[in-house]
């Protein structure tokens, strides 16, 4: 496989690529929060995977609703150790650009 193993990468290269996605990111992150948490207010359900399931703890936390917080909590856990696990599969510990990661 062309991909097998990690390729060297450098950082500050790297950090220029990008550079200008980074603001871009941070608005459409802050527009999915806002809406998913407008969703909840008045459907009481996620519209979206994470982002919604994180809107909903803290929705969950702030309304004291505490059996809402451990269902909410167990969906974050279950994503982010899917994650870790795919991770650990990959076995990349950098991210580079044009790599194949499927």
């Amino acid at each position: 496989m062309p991909y097998s193993h990690p390729q060297g990468i450098d950082k500050n290269q790297a950090f220029r690529r990008i550079r200008h996605l980074l603001p871009g990111a941070a608005l459409l992150t802050a527009a999915a929060g806002y809406i998913n948490t407008v969703s909840l207010g008045f459907f009481h359900t996620p519209v979206s995977h994470m982002t919604g399931a994180v809107s909903h703890l803290g929705l969950d936390i702030a309304g004291g609703r505490f059996r809402d917080i451990a269902t909410s909590t167990s969906i974050i856990i279950g994503f982010l150790s899917g994650a870790m696990l795919a991770g650990l599969i990959v076995g990349a510990w950098k991210l580079v650009p044009s790599r194949r990661y499927g």
